[in-house]
């Protein structure tokens, strides 16, 4: 390395730059087309022909993900748009939940705010519906489907669950309306009754 580029100190980094693309095996597309972009992966003539590094156990295809979805959030800022996550980014004041949350939030953060189209934050981990204002918009956590985290909100409470309802949130987006969040539980239950019949209002 020249003299003039070497820190007196020793210190240095290194920077690694690599291109991301499409290894396509055109015999097993049967008839579908060439797909040439990220959003081309979702259409349903690839469903099942769509293979890619774990990025939950390698680096590469963490890294890939992340960069494919930044990408993509800073070409399309004016498509309404929701992010997931599993470990939550926000304070619950479940205390035991909170022991486990989004590792370094705050750089999530910082990406999301930069982005005005992102509806909502999606997580799972706390089996508990909750709703927070999180980087200038609301993070919601979906309720469970096999349990729900017990509601104790007592400072370093036992962790502990209970046999609530399954749960689930639907998401519905109009131009006219925005994005507008249901919750509904997953049972059978009596119903649906009408409030009216032919004499009005049914007390």
């Amino acid at each position: 390395m020249p003299e003039g580029l070497k820190d007196p100190e020793g210190n240095w980094f290194a920077i690694h730059s690599g291109t991301l693309g499409f290894m396509v095996n055109v015999d097993a597309l049967d008839c579908a087309p060439v797909p040439t972009s990220w959003e081309d992966l979702l259409k349903p003539e690839y469903q099942g022909m769509v293979g890619y590094l774990d990025p939950a156990s390698a680096f590469v295809g963490y890294v890939g993900a992340v960069a494919v979805n930044l990408a993509i959030l800073a070409e399309k800022p004016a498509k309404p748009t929701l992010v997931m996550v599993h470990h939550h980014p926000f304070i619950s004041g479940i205390d035991h939940m909170d022991s486990q949350p989004l590792i370094n939030p705050n750089a999530f953060a910082e990406v999301i705010s930069k982005h005005a189209q992102v509806e909502r934050v999606l997580c799972g981990h706390l089996h508990r519906s909750v709703q927070a204002r999180f980087a200038n918009t609301l993070a919601i956590s979906c309720p469970g489907v096999s349990h729900q985290v017990s509601l104790d909100l007592t400072r370093n409470g036992p962790s502990r669950f209970q046999l609530e309802p399954p749960g689930y949130l639907l998401h519905q987006w109009s131009k006219a309306n925005g994005m507008i969040t249901h919750q509904g539980l997953i049972d059978h239950y009596p119903g649906s009754f009408p409030f009216y019949d032919a004499n009005g209002l049914i007390d």
